[in-house]
């Protein structure tokens, strides 16, 4: 974490800077990057707090369409590392929304993988046979496009996590052998 609090130490006065100097965008886009340091350093309040401040800086315009699809990815990162998995569904599938009507392709796989992810957990955590299995194939839809489309664009980055999760989700189908195999592929 030694590097992430020097991050956040500069992030900070950016965010200042940009908070007295700089046009709406530009604050969002410094507090969206704090909240983001913050979330990665388990520091989940001050996340939030600054989740808010971004929102406020970009309100309901069209114009942030891009910072808004982004930052409902953070919340849903928030909320799955919360285990609060039917919010992080709701913020991931207003991601996906966001990214579609701006044709963001990045934020749209990453929403989608979030949005798998989320429907995983909740099917690991239902106690109704019938529910968890809907939840399955939802999730493995999402899961699926996400893979895809990082393998279409060769966006790396997500590819790991995505099959981490796709691990995950053969694991909750007890498919220990596909589990391993999506493991292994994810190193």
């Amino acid at each position: 974490t030694g590097q992430l609090e020097k991050a956040l130490e500069t992030i900070q006065e950016g965010a200042n800077y940009l908070d007295r100097y700089g046009d709406k965008n530009w604050q969002g886009i410094s507090h969206r990057i704090h909240s983001r340091v913050l979330l990665m350093l388990g520091r989940y309040a001050e996340a939030w707090e600054q989740f808010e401040v971004t929102q406020r800086a970009y309100g309901e315009s069209s114009q942030f369409t891009h910072g808004r699809s982004v930052l409902y990815a953070h919340k849903a990162t928030w909320y799955l590392w919360q285990g609060q998995y039917d919010a992080a569904v709701q913020e991931a599938r207003s991601g996906i929304e966001l990214s579609q009507q701006g044709n963001y392709q990045r934020e749209f796989i990453h929403a989608s993988y979030l949005l798998g992810e989320a429907l995983t957990n909740q099917a690991r955590t239902s106690h109704n046979m019938n529910s968890s299995q809907e939840l399955l194939i939802q999730a493995k839809e999402h899961l699926d496009i996400a893979l895809a489309q990082c393998q279409r664009i060769h966006l790396i980055e997500l590819e790991g996590r995505v099959l981490l999760t796709l691990a995950n989700w053969f694991t909750a189908k007890h498919d220990w052998r596909q589990s391993t195999v999506y493991a292994q592929q994810a190193l």
